[in-house]
């Protein structure tokens, strides 16, 4: 490659105006994966197949949005990720840290109790009994 420093300083300047930029393509894809974590939440909360969102409700948002508002806000939607492949990643991965999350605790816990059967043998009875 024979770009000059210039250009990729130029490149990195450019990039770190888009993370700034409220209204750029970066911050809306935050908010996109927000929101689609939001209606995840809400459908598994209400019991439903998650595969209702992606079926549904997106297209039914967007025929929404496309008749009150406007058909620019309807590409805005398109970011919003409800496919099954993503809701199964993030229930694999919620799943995982919840039982990185329990081992933690366990562990806490077992050393609480070893500290308590270190200070008094009476203790590690009465600890035994809960």
């Amino acid at each position: 490659m024979n770009k000059d420093t210039n250009y990729f300083i130029s490149k990195f300047v450019e990039g770190r105006k888009t993370m700034l930029d409220v209204c750029g393509p970066y911050n809306n894809n935050i908010d996109a994966v927000e929101e689609s974590y939001l209606v995840e939440l809400k459908i598994g909360r209400a019991m439903k197949p998650h595969t209702i969102a992606e079926d549904s409700l997106l297209p039914a948002v967007k025929d929404i949005v496309r008749a009150i508002i406007v058909e620019e806000f309807v590409n805005k939607l398109n970011c919003i990720c409800v496919s099954n492949h993503a809701v199964h990643m993030r229930i694999t991965g919620t799943s995982a840290d919840i039982i990185d999350q329990i081992i933690y605790e366990m562990k806490s816990l077992n050393f609480q109790y070893l500290i308590l059967s270190l200070m008094n043998p009476q203790t590690l009875h009465i600890a035994e009994n809960f």
